[in-house]
């Protein structure tokens, strides 16, 4: 999680300083190689050749769409063997959802909205899941407010909510 907001951080600042300089696109080139580098060496080959074949290196260097590569990433490792890792990080992310900047919040709320099709995810309480999802609805970053409404839409199937 932590270069996937550091990647979105890089993008966010490269795109609001006032030239882009090489040293600047170094930097996003270097987080997602660290991004690849990471996923292989866990062996995560199944994950990796999906963001390869749905072009998720660009979506997650992207500004506008790195929502959208951190959502591709999230739905891959949800079709995978470490379905249990994921259960544990359903639950750290909670707190990335309230606190943080810009970057920590969206990046979070992408990966979670995912994992809320996880059946674990019910077990959570109805304050870090709808309550939350709710709050996202009337949140100014309209990236946030579209990420509640596909979470929420995930949430459709959940028996009593």
């Amino acid at each position: 999680m932590a270069l996937l907001v550091q990647l979105h951080y890089n993008i966010r600042h490269n795109i609001t300083g006032s030239v882009m300089s090489q040293d600047k696109d170094d930097s996003v080139s270097c987080v997602v190689m660290a991004l690849k580098t990471l996923l292989l060496a866990v062996r995560c080959y199944c994950e990796f050749a999906v963001m390869e074949k749905e072009q998720g290196w660009d979506l997650l260097s992207s500004c506008e769409d790195h929502h959208r590569g951190v959502g591709l990433l999230a739905r891959a490792m949800l079709q995978s063997t470490y379905y249990l890792d994921l259960q544990r990080i359903l639950y750290l992310l909670v707190p990335f959802l309230e606190r943080g900047d810009e970057e920590h919040q969206i990046t979070a709320t992408a990966f979670f909205v995912e994992l809320l099709c996880m059946s674990e995810a019910r077990r959570l309480p109805d304050k870090y899941s709808i309550c939350r999802l709710k709050r996202g609805l009337m949140h100014e970053i309209s990236v946030i407010r579209a990420l509640s409404i596909k979470g929420l839409i995930n949430m459709v199937d959940w028996p009593g909510k």
